[in-house]
């Protein structure tokens, strides 16, 4: 089958390196010449608002996925008078905005932080009184690992902010002291089946996924599946999926959502029977799920901005995914697995990534 992906980056090329997605053909359409994805496929690079170019790459392919919800929804939208395009442009609307995603999460009964739109720095003001301090200040699009949040401390703070900052399309949320956060991975097929992998726990640094463990049996795990399912459902979601939580006194509170493969599934390459990724393809061109049972305990820990530790941690025996990028601070250049019978592998890996 050939299949077109809106977007080149690693997510695409671990989409084209799984071991259903290596059977078929790709096209790659991109806003800016991909490195990850070089040399795997070709490229067409125009922008999104390019209908001629757009029905050109959708007549060259007989389905559609993508690899961002940064992807305009007018784009998928307007591919799909000429193909088939999964997941729908709905579940790009949702995703890609983050008001939209909390009232989502609202009418669906999956609970979530307090929340109120700001477009001014009344809004603020109102947002300060509603949620107490600390609060967070978030762009509705476009943020991501960090990019666009500011926590609030205080009174002052937020004065001065105003004076840095107009504030307009963005959201404040109510600080969480979590106990930890998760997250949940699923995928949906065309008829409606669903298979999840193990819930997993992630940690943050500066608002960028560090490392992520997988967490067979779970308590939560469950609780986590059903909302999951209840977005699925009703986006009619085809493909993977991912929410991520604050988990406090032991109860989910959903923080984001992603219509997408997610960094924090990246550990079920090696760590499952079958990847996020090879379930990913499988479910948009309407080939059965695979396993997605875990094959031990797994770690997958996120090299960001240099390779510095990358030596030391492949002599633990972890698998090295290289994402074709140049270093550059806070950038996501590649990831490390590890997959392990003994905790105690994975509680040792962990102390190295620490230090």
């Amino acid at each position: 089958m050939k299949i077109g992906i809106l977007g080149g980056g690693q997510l695409a090329q671990m989409m084209m390196q799984s071991p259903f997605g290596s059977q078929h053909d790709y096209l790659i359409y991109t806003s800016a010449p991909a490195t990850p994805t070089a040399g795997m496929a070709p490229q067409m690079v125009h922008g999104y608002e390019d209908e001629a170019a757009l029905k050109k790459f959708a007549e060259a392919v007989e389905v559609v996925t993508f690899e961002t919800e940064t992807i305009p929804a007018a784009a998928v939208k307007y591919i799909k008078q000429f193909t088939k395009v999964y997941p729908s442009e709905q579940s790009l609307y949702y995703f890609q905005d983050r008001l939209f995603e909390k009232n989502l999460f609202k009418t669906l009964d999956i609970a979530t932080n307090k929340f109120t739109p700001i477009d001014s720095h009344e809004d603020l003001d109102r947002a300060a009184k509603e949620l107490g301090f600390p609060f967070i200040i978030k762009s509705r699009r476009d943020g991501y690992d960090g990019k666009n949040q500011w926590r609030v401390k205080s009174g002052a703070a937020l004065e001065l902010l105003k004076t840095e900052k107009n504030f307009s399309n963005c959201i404040a949320e109510e600080f969480v002291a979590y106990d930890r956060e998760v997250s949940i991975v699923g995928v949906r097929t065309h008829n409606g089946d669903m298979k999840f992998y193990d819930l997993c726990e992630n940690v943050h640094v500066e608002g960028i996924l560090s490392y992520t463990v997988s967490k067979s049996n779970d308590p939560l795990q469950h609780a986590a599946e059903a909302c999951l399912t209840k977005a699925a459902e009703k986006l009619d979601h085809v493909g993977v999926m991912a929410i991520e939580f604050f988990v406090k006194d032991n109860r989910l509170l959903a923080n984001e959502a992603a219509p997408r493969v997610h960094n924090s599934g990246h550990w079920t390459i090696e760590g499952a029977e079958t990847s996020q990724f090879d379930n990913h393809i499988r479910a948009i061109c309407g080939v059965a799920l695979g396993d997605t049972r875990s094959r031990g305990h797994a770690l997958m820990y996120n090299l960001i901005g240099d390779f510095s530790k990358k030596d030391e941690l492949l002599a633990l025996g972890m698998q090295f995914h290289g994402y074709n990028k140049s270093e550059r601070s806070k950038r996501k250049l590649a990831h490390c697995t590890l997959v392990s019978d003994e905790l105690t592998d994975i509680q040792h890996a962990i102390k190295i990534i620490n230090r």
